[in-house]
């Protein structure tokens, strides 16, 4: 399911990367985008190792001006953990109680989680902070949703879980919308209501209508 790879120690990371000093993830022919977690405060370097099939070799390639250093990674799904949800899946939009659980008996710490929307992955909800229950192990957070669906993401001390579980956020009932009559090249027409998500967009006779301004 990925995980995120932390690089430390040495001397002389660059600022950024580009230049004389890039990275590479690649599996036999396939070349992976590098996200960078972190670069590069206190000689630390944090790269994102994305998910891939079961038993698939990745190489982190670190290019310099004059020489290269290679690691090697491969994904293991019986290293996977995985979580099953015990809250509701369908909820109101506001505050919400979110319980999960690990079902997994490997030895890994949760290091953080994160609650991603379907619509746009660049709309990430980060939990600060959770409760872990003595007799099961189960977490408990609070998070403030607005409409939609996220999905649930818990890096662990060994990669992300695997989880297929979504939560769905209902609309707010007091949605309301101004009647227009605009020109037959467009327009635009205002949407009020608590809680509406900036992933959020309408479809007018079937035509998907962006979001110009948020607040």
């Amino acid at each position: 399911m990925g995980t995120i790879a932390t690089f430390t120690g040495g001397s002389g990371y660059p600022s950024a990367l580009g230049g004389s000093f890039n990275v590479l993830l690649t599996s036999n022919s396939a070349v992976y985008p590098v996200k960078i977690i972190q670069c590069c405060q206190s000689n630390t370097l944090k790269i994102l190792i994305p998910e891939t099939p079961a038993n698939t070799s990745i190489k982190i390639v670190f290019k310099g001006p004059s020489a290269s250093v290679t690691y090697n990674y491969t994904s293991d799904i019986s290293k996977t953990p995985t979580i099953s949800l015990l809250s509701a899946s369908v909820v109101n939009v506001g505050l919400n109680t979110i319980g999960i659980k690990r079902t997994d008996s490997l030895n890994a710490t949760t290091t953080s989680i994160t609650l991603v929307s379907t619509i746009d992955t660049n709309n990430v909800i980060v939990v600060s902070n959770w409760t872990t229950s003595a007799s099961d192990g189960s977490l408990t957070f609070v998070s403030l949703l607005s409409a939609g669906s996220y999905k649930i993401s818990v890096l662990t001390s060994i990669g992300y879980c695997q989880s297929g579980h979504l939560i769905s956020v209902s609309l707010p009932a007091s949605i309301t919308m101004s009647n227009r009559v605009v020109s037959y090249a467009g327009g635009k027409v205002t949407v009020t209501g608590q809680y509406l998500s900036p992933s959020s967009y309408l479809r007018i006779n079937s035509f998907k209508a962006p979001i110009l301004t948020y607040n």
